[in-house]
């Protein structure tokens, strides 16, 4: 009697071969993914250059106007304005506007070549190619704003001389921090609103309506 014959093993799933793979090369593929994305553009260190420079130039000037008034004291009207830990980085309004717009043109650039469709179709979930996009342009953009943020406190506070205080004056490290956190949010904001409107002058009006126009 012949020996029953014997079915080759079926492959298994593609799904299940991923999962034997691990998800976590998916995330290193599209986190890679997105850092050349980024890096590769000429435009995104424009951009973040420009924003490091202009939020250091502001502090210069905020603090070169600081240290005449505080010659003469009966100049000020708010007493507010003698801290000379924070009224240097006060000038980031421009700043915000900057990272804001890298943030929209992050997205916004791929809806208006065409090339979210390559992407959409190598990445058909849209939450995971989301959270990685996130994850770099917030790590790119904190250590820049975070960069900034520091020049900033330092070329105020040369500037102020005698009245100038060091990075160990009580809160200092927690302001330039927050600052440095607080752009960044920003630019998360204007990708956020890239992803909803999808357009670039669309996104970028709604980011200014939000940022200058709602609070007041």
């Amino acid at each position: 009697c012949a020996p029953p014959l014997s079915l080759p093993p079926s492959p298994p799933p593609a799904s299940s071969a991923l999962a034997q793979v691990g998800c976590v090369w998916g995330v290193r593929r599209l986190l890679r993914s997105e850092w050349l994305r980024l890096k590769t553009l000429r435009s995104t260190w424009l951009t973040l250059g420009a924003a490091v420079v202009v939020l250091i130039l502001a502090a210069g000037l905020i603090a070169n106007h600081l240290h005449d008034n505080l010659l003469h004291p009966g100049q000020f009207n708010d007493p507010g304005d003698r801290d000379v830990l924070t009224t240097p980085l006060r000038g980031f309004g421009v700043t915000q506007l900057i990272v804001g717009v890298l943030g929209v043109l992050a997205v916004t650039g791929e809806y208006g070549t065409g090339m979210i469709r390559a992407t959409f179709t190598a990445v058909p979930k849209r939450l995971p190619f989301l959270a990685a996009k996130t994850v770099v342009f917030a790590t790119v953009t904190f250590t820049a704003m975070l960069s900034a943020a520091f020049g900033a406190f330092f070329t105020g506070q040369q500037i102020l001389g005698n009245f100038g205080v060091g990075l160990d004056a009580p809160h200092a490290p927690r302001v330039v921090i927050a600052l440095g956190g607080y752009l960044t949010l920003v630019g998360l904001l204007g990708l956020g609103l890239g992803f909803i409107v999808r357009n670039t002058a669309g996104a970028i009006a709604a980011l200014v309506g939000i940022l200058l126009v709602a609070p007041g």
